[in-house]
């Protein structure tokens, strides 16, 4: 393939799928994720690739619509929710999971109750719910792995499941 940039909606959905693979061959499973690519373009399409079409569609909306397109599960949802369209909501993934557990919380199994749970009681603005995101990352890549770094973790009073 050439060094052709193909940074635009329009220009990326007009490349041919060997083409799209091969341009994203090194981030694995290319085949999979080309085909994922091309159905969000499908779907973008219908808002004329324009975030701004997006505005005024209700989140839930919005969410459903996204959790329709193949390829995409409910954390990758709220993170385009989250971060692309500008949505307050809560990113439910493994990392929230697991300091919410060794916080001794009672964690709903389903994502859509766990979610709606935090988006209630933690009443956040698009940048809160962001930054809260980054800061939960953080914590779980520092200190809340799999197997806890509990030495100079700043919660370490708070958690139930110190040095576990």
């Amino acid at each position: 393939m050439s060094a052709h940039p193909y940074l635009s909606p329009e220009q990326l959905e007009a490349l041919p799928m060997e083409e799209l693979e091969v341009a994203i061959r090194s981030s694995g499973f290319y085949r999979q994720k080309a085909k994922r690519i091309k159905a969000f373009l499908h779907w973008y399409k219908k808002y004329d690739y324009q975030l701004a079409h997006l505005r005024h569609v209700e989140t839930e909306t919005l969410r459903a619509e996204l959790l329709s397109i193949h390829g995409i599960g409910a954390e990758t949802a709220n993170v385009l929710l989250l971060y692309a369209f500008q949505r307050p909501v809560f990113v439910v993934d493994a990392y929230a999971r697991r300091i919410f557990v060794r916080f001794g919380l009672d964690m709903p199994e389903k994502e859509q109750v766990f979610r709606l749970q935090v988006e209630t009681e933690c009443v956040l603005d698009t940048e809160g719910f962001k930054e809260f995101h980054a800061l939960i990352v953080q914590h779980a890549k520092e200190h809340c792995k799999m197997k806890p770094i509990c030495s100079g973790c700043p919660l370490v009073d708070e958690c139930e499941r110190r040095g576990v």
